[in-house]
This record gives structure tokens, C-alpha cells and sequence, in this order.
């Protein structure tokens, strides 16, 4: 019978959407009455985690720093200090009743983690937030070609080809963190289970080595902004919610909305929030916000948009859009973009093809009506398009048990 959880995270401050899903996780799982220890990478400030009852166990390291790149390459690759901590952990609080759940490791924590999680990989779970868990650079994607990569991770052709954001070296270091990680997972043959955020994930995982009996669908849940319709064809201003960074695309959406002379309100923070104030100081730049204080920026949106310039794997921010009636302009490499799509919830597009992108935020500028005919379908989607955090939490703690049951097979498809 299940008695604790163990989740693992780089952060504890829910300022990205991995994160918030692990917080949402830790109270939720100990608002049912089962114990869960909060193992994050940073200092654990998060008073509400304390709060809600969960033991926060923080490792007290910092995130990997490329003004650092010799203490980077080195604790990137393996933190000691992580791997000590997190395996006393396991020695000292381990017992059969015993789940760990892994979310994003990559900033902080290392492969170091999945070696301590060795001897209890039974019962891991490991989020796939993102591909790092199969593909080098954490996208099946090749940022120097600007396209989706279908190379077999850690082939010969991946391995000669110079697909990573800042250098060939770079794409060596990951190529070496890789094959870290597959070893210390144990592929082909054993390993954790993988919990994929949407099914588009799964064949991409199955090509990094992951067989599919380790393999289930267990999608993000996600909460409204609003308990009513924007109405977002009387609003103007477009809507980013997220990191402000390059693999983002904040400064794609930038430039596209200058070129089209439409505002944007920028939630959120990041190494280029700088460099966008003084490019763009027309643009509304407020921080970070807490979900309750998001509303109030929503209420005024035209459109949600979300540019990433690589292939993301589920797009949080555009379902909590789109079940506030907000339409979305999602990046085409998103998993979830023919969803978007298909359903008539908002538009595919490239946000690196500039005059493109920029044409069809002032064609939809200038069209209340469609604006307005996509809202009312954005309303009336918000309960079908994936779980509330209630029966995802059930979800999961479902899958724990099954795993509890049965250390060695786990059934394909959804949790």
C-alpha cells in the first residue's frame, strides 16, 4: 500500500510549468493522507509546500552557469554532492510503500540522480517535461537548421550532425550526458517508468531506447485563468506567460508584434527580459505572477501566444488559454499544435518566419468575428481537452499503485 512519495525537482519555486506541476503534485498527493518528501535542487523557499504538510528536502545547489562553463561541464554531467544527498535519502527513508517521481533534473540536480535511483528504479517514475531523457539536446530538434530532427538519438548520424543552440562542443558535452543517462537507466532492458505528458511523445521516446512497456501517457492538468469568457475579440493586446528566453521565443514574438505594431504583455522573467526592454520599451513587461494574479491580464487578451522555437512537448500555458476562452498562436513544433488546430481553438505557427507570423497577428487584429467564433469554441473545448488537477492527482496516485502491485510491467496508454 502506498505511504510516500519522494518527488524529485530542480526547483521548488513553481516559476516554470514542469515545477508547477511538481508542486501541484506534492499537495495534492498530501492532502489525501500519504506522506511526500519535496527533493529539490535549490534551497526549497516555497512556504506553501510547507504549508500543505509536505517535507521539503532541499539539496541547496545552484543551476549550472555559462559564465561557469568548467564547474558546469563537470556538475552538469554528475553532481556529487546531489548523488550523496539524494542516495542517503533513499538508505535513510526508503521502505517497499515507497515512490519516487522524478520532473526536471537538467538545471541543477544532473544524471547523478537516476545512479542514486538505481536501486529503487522499480518504483521511479520519470516525467518527460522535455526529451532529455532520450535525446541529447533535450528536442529532437536541430536549432541550426531550424527544423524538427527524426534522427535516432545517439546514432552516427546524431552524433555527426551539429544540431545544438550554441555549439558543436556543447552538442559533445550532451552527447556524453546522454549516454550517462541511458546507462544509468539501465536501456534497453530494465529502468523507470516513463510517464509521457501527451501521446505524441511516445514514439520519440521509443526511438531513444525506451521499450514500450515502460512507457504511459500521463497528460499535464491545467486550470482555467478565469471562471468566465474573455471576450477576446474586444481586447487587442496579445499575452506571453513563460521564461524569457530563446528557446521560449519571447524575442521571435518580439519582433513579429513590433513588425505588426501590436502590444504584448509579457508574464514571466528571463535572461533576455533585459535585452527586450530595451529593444522593445513599448511592450508591457510585469514579472512573475501568481495563477490568481494572472486573470487580470487575461481578461485583456486578444490572443495567447506561445513561440517556441523547438519542439515542445505539451504547451501548459496554451490550455489554461484556451479554457479561459483566450484563442492561442502556437509554435507548429509543439506536440500539441494540430490539436490546437484541428479543434479550430487558434493557429499553427513558425516563429522564426517573421513577416509570416507578423501577418497573421495583424490579420486577426483587424477580424473580431473569427476572433470572437474561435473564443466560443476555446469556452465550450475547456472540459474536454485534458484532466483537472483533482482527477490527474487520482491518476497518478492510481499509477503508483499499479506500480506498487507490479515492479515489472506496466500497460501501455494512458495512466
Amino acid at each position: 500500500m502506498l505511504r510516500r512519495v519522494v518527488i524529485i525537482s530542480d526547483l521548488s519555486d513553481p516559476k516554470d510549468g514542469p515545477t508547477n506541476i511538481a508542486v501541484s503534485l506534492a499537495k495534492s498527493v498530501q492532502a489525501v493522507g500519504i506522506d511526500v518528501d519535496y527533493v529539490c535542487g535549490d534551497a526549497g523557499d516555497n512556504e506553501s509546500l510547507i504549508a500543505a504538510g509536505v517535507n521539503v528536502v532541499p539539496l541547496n545547489q545552484c543551476a549550472l552557469d555559462p559564465a561557469k562553463p568548467y564547474d558546469s561541464i563537470s556538475k552538469g554531467l554528475f553532481n556529487k554532492k546531489i548523488y550523496a544527498a539524494l542516495s542517503a535519502h533513499i538508505k535513510d527513508r526508503d521502505t517497499d510503500s515507497t515512490i519516487y517521481h522524478v520532473h526536471n533534473w537538467s538545471k541543477i540536480l544532473s544524471p547523478s540522480i537516476f545512479l542514486a535511483l538505481a536501486p529503487v528504479a522499480a518504483r521511479t517514475i520519470i516525467t518527460a517535461h522535455d526529451y532529455f531523457v532520450s535525446c541529447p539536446n533535450g528536442g529532437f530538434f536541430n536549432y541550426k537548421r531550424r527544423e524538427r530532427c527524426e534522427l535516432t538519438p545517439l546514432s552516427v548520424e546524431c552524433l555527426t550532425t551539429n544540431c545544438d543552440r550554441r555549439s558543436y562542443s556543447q552538442k559533445i558535452w550532451r552527447v556524453i550526458r546522454a549516454a550517462r543517462i541511458r546507462r544509468y537507466l539501465n536501456l534497453p532492458t530494465g529502468g523507470p517508468t516513463i510517464a509521457a505528458v501527451h501521446e505524441g511523445m511516445l514514439p520519440y521516446l521509443r526511438r531513444g531506447g525506451f521499450p514500450e512497456s515502460r512507457l504511459v501517457v500521463l497528460r499535464n492538468p491545467f486550470t482555467a485563468w478565469t471562471a468566465e469568457r474573455v471576450e477576446a475579440e474586444n481586447n487587442r493586446s496579445l499575452l506571453f506567460v513563460g521564461r524569457l528566453d530563446h528557446d521560449k521565443g519571447a524575442d521571435l514574438l518580439a519582433r513579429a508584434a513590433a513588425r505588426a505594431n501590436v502590444g504584448v504583455t509579457f508574464i514571466g522573467d528571463g535572461p533576455l527580459r533585459a535585452q527586450l526592454q530595451l529593444q522593445y520599451p513599448g511592450f508591457h513587461y510585469v514579472g512573475w505572477k501568481q495563477k490568481a494574479e494572472i486573470q487580470d491580464y487575461a481578461r485583456n487578451a486578444r490572443l495567447a501566444v506561445i513561440p517556441t522555437a523547438s519542439r515542445e512537448t505539451f504547451s501548459l500555458v496554451a490550455f489554461e488559454a484556451v479554457s479561459s476562452g483566450i484563442p492561442v498562436l502556437l509554435s507548429e513544433f509543439a506536440t500539441t499544435a494540430s490539436e490546437i488546430v484541428d479543434n479550430g481553438l487558434g493557429f499553427a505557427i513558425n516563429p522564426y518566419e517573421t513577416q509570416a507570423f507578423s501577418a497573421l497577428i495583424s490579420k486577426l487584429q483587424s477580424d473580431d468575428t473569427l476572433v470572437r467564433e474561435m473564443s466560443l469554441r476555446c469556452w465550450a473545448a475547456r472540459t474536454n481537452m485534458a484532466s483537472g488537477v483533482h482527477r490527474w492527482s487520482q491518476e497518478t496516485i492510481q499509477l503508483y499503485n499499479r506500480l506498487l502491485d507490479n515492479h515489472s510491467t506496466i500497460v501501455p496508454g494512458r495512466a
